[in-house]
């Protein structure tokens, strides 16, 4: 697998005994190169030792920073994976810090990587992007971070890009821009298909049962966009009708011939494995 190549932005010199983002950036860039051989621990346990003096504004610079290095990592790179590992034991809860670096000053000092859900949270938008692919390189890694142990498992974040990428209509109005039109509508589609690559089937089984959307607030969050409301097809926020919705997107978009090949590769598998989960994922009724 080829090296990869990062982007530190922006540059910037730390003032004294702060945060050292250009030395972290290195640290994280040299160990997600394909040949390094260094542990995820023993890089998670260096970067620790270099903000024992930071305070929580320093923790969200880290997050910052995780999601800048995301963003420039191909989407079916396993760098991805390695970056995700880091972040996990970067955020772990307090109590779990202890055996990894033997030492009590450093855990009365951490809290977990809060920042980093939130800038997930975000409602980013496509064209705050340098490049059309950090859009998709930023929803693999969320979508693997939301598959993985850092975080409860919501489906929030999935349900967003979906909607991005079928439902919402006003999202893909590039004010009459054609190059915007071509791109935008098919980066979504891209982009959505990690949501299912990563973390499919977790979606699968909220579909099936999932008691989050009892919740009025968590509801409203889950709202169904504008086309799939004028499908007539839309009976609840999150169920077996939706899922489906988003899968004849992605069967759609496999036949778009105005989209890239890679495109249309991408959301022929997504249609696939979802068609594979409604099939051989069975439960007792």
């Amino acid at each position: 697998m080829s090296s990869l190549t990062f982007r530190f932005d922006p540059p910037e010199r730390p003032k004294k005994k702060k945060f050292d983002k250009r030395l972290v950036f290195d640290l994280l860039t040299n160990y997600l190169q394909p040949t390094a051989k260094e542990r995820p621990h023993d890089v998670a346990e260096e970067i620790i030792h270099h903000m024992r003096k930071a305070g929580d504004a320093e923790h969200d610079k880290l997050a910052e920073l995780l999601v800048q290095i995301a963003t420039q990592i191909p989407y079916n790179h396993v760098s991805q994976l390695k970056l995700v590992r880091i972040a996990e034991i970067l955020g772990s809860p307090k109590e779990n810090f202890g055996w990894i670096f033997g030492g009590t000053k450093f855990v009365k000092r951490t809290r977990r990587l809060s920042k980093l859900r939130a800038l997930v949270q975000d409602e980013i938008p496509f064209d705050t992007f340098k490049h059309a692919e950090y859009f998709i390189n930023f929803h693999s890694f969320c979508a693997l971070l939301s598959a993985g142990s850092l975080w409860d498992t919501n489906p929030s974040f999935a349900i967003r890009c979906l909607r991005a990428a079928f439902e919402d209509r006003a999202r893909h109005d590039d004010g009459g821009s054609v190059q915007g039109a071509r791109r935008r509508p098919y980066g979504f589609v891209m982009a959505a298909a990690q949501w299912i690559f990563w973390y499919g089937q977790a979606l699968y089984k909220q579909v099936t049962w999932s008691d989050f959307g009892n919740d009025p607030i968590t509801a409203s969050m889950w709202q169904c966009g504008p086309g799939y409301k004028a499908s007539g097809l839309a009976r609840g926020v999150l169920d077996k009708s939706r899922w489906e919705f988003w899968r004849t997107g992605f069967q759609t978009a496999a036949r778009e011939s105005t989209y890239p090949e890679e495109c249309r590769i991408l959301a022929s598998k997504a249609a696939c494995i979802m068609e594979q989960l409604e099939r051989d994922t069975v439960f007792s009724r």
